[in-house]
């Protein structure tokens, strides 16, 4: 039986802008690739790449299609498709099982926005498959996502990258740790260690913000107060 198409255009208000129509699920889709292409989106769905390029570029117009994009990027329909619009009501009552797996809410902040009081306000929520979360992170727990701001070559993040995280207290930090700090008003990414590097007791100069030992942590402006622990990137564990 062909499933029956429902175009989602318009899901959120799409508008030509410049001559060119935004699409807010093909937004959606894009940024939750994070990089990934289109290739990979199609070996993971099942979906032909045409397909998927259409549903970037005019939405998603069947319905076995968005469940199937859906499931592959572990993200809902509602998110998917901008919230409870009258398409993903319809693609619900023809897809029973759709939400049988529990999501979790993951929040999305800006670090620029962090400050003494808090995180401010989240730039979106994005509903995430708990079991994919507890696959990828060992938990779905208090989670929140942000881009980086800076490199950390060591584990291979690199400004832009959209990470998991958890919050974390001085007295949490466990050895090797990979967290954000706040010292001299800006933030760092660096391993927690009992020990400095072989390198650096030799006397050769190793990036401070690589690694922070427990004398280091404390609340004067030239010591390091941890923020989270990053537990992953979007997708990959470290």
């Amino acid at each position: 039986m062909t499933a029956p198409k429902v175009r989602n255009e318009l899901s959120d208000s799409s508008r030509d802008i410049g001559g060119q129509s935004r699409n807010p699920v093909g937004e959606r889709i894009e940024f939750s690739l994070q990089g990934r292409g289109v290739s990979w989106l199609s070996q993971a769905s099942g979906v032909p790449e045409n397909t998927l390029r259409d549903a970037i570029k005019r939405g998603i117009s069947r319905t076995d299609v968005a469940v199937k994009i859906a499931r592959a990027l572990n993200v809902s329909l509602d998110y998917l498709l901008g919230g409870g619009s009258a398409i993903t009501r319809a693609i619900r009552s023809l897809v029973q099982d759709v939400d049988e797996t529990d999501f979790d809410m993951v929040p999305r902040f800006d670090l620029r926005e962090l400050g003494d009081e808090g995180k401010g306000a989240p730039l979106e929520r994005i509903p995430l498959r708990k079991d994919w979360l507890h696959r990828m992170l060992g938990t779905s727990s208090e989670l929140w996502l942000t881009t980086l701001l800076s490199d950390y070559p060591p584990k291979g993040l690199e400004e832009g990258d959209l990470v998991f995280c958890r919050e974390i207290e001085a007295q949490e930090l466990t050895e090797g740790n990979i967290c954000l700090f706040r010292i001299n008003g800006g933030i760092v990414i660096a391993r927690y260690s009992f020990l400095r590097p072989v390198e650096f007791a030799q006397g050769i100069p190793v990036h401070d913000n690589y690694v922070v030992t427990p004398t280091q942590i404390g609340a004067l402006d030239d010591m390091y107060v941890p923020i989270a622990r990053i537990l992953g990137k979007w997708v990959q564990r470290i």
